[in-house]
């Protein structure tokens, strides 16, 4: 078995750049947060300025990387709207029991009377 010196790797660069993703969804996700958002936006600014200097990434890798953090915020923002449409929709709704019928002011006829009438 062979084994592989980590100093001496070359030329292992790859497309899209997950740096660049994850710096593009973090900084999304942190903007929300007026604590979190100016020292997220610097630590993921200097992952993204250490990536190609260190030499792991090319620009156009990490353009990619960029389109596919933009997509999985904008596909994630889709299902949230999708998800909470259809949470709202009659589909989901279940038909609820009116508000003044609770155990305290229910005799047993009408709660099984609500029981039938809902199935």
């Amino acid at each position: 078995m062979s084994q592989v010196d980590l100093g001496t790797l070359q030329g292992l660069v790859c497309a899209p750049s997950f740096h660049t993703a994850a710096a593009v969804i973090f900084i999304a996700i942190a903007w929300q947060s007026k604590y979190l958002r100016w020292p997220l936006i610097l630590m993921n600014g200097a992952m993204l300025l250490s990536t190609p200097i260190e030499g792991t990434h090319y620009l156009s890798d990490m353009i990619a990387g960029g389109f596919v953090g933009i997509f999985a915020v904008c596909a994630v923002a889709a299902l949230q709207r999708a998800f909470l449409t259809w949470r709202q929709s009659d589909a989901w709704n279940v038909k609820k029991r009116p508000q003044n019928t609770t155990r305290k002011n229910c005799t047993k006829s009408t709660i099984k009377l609500w029981r039938r009438s809902n199935v």
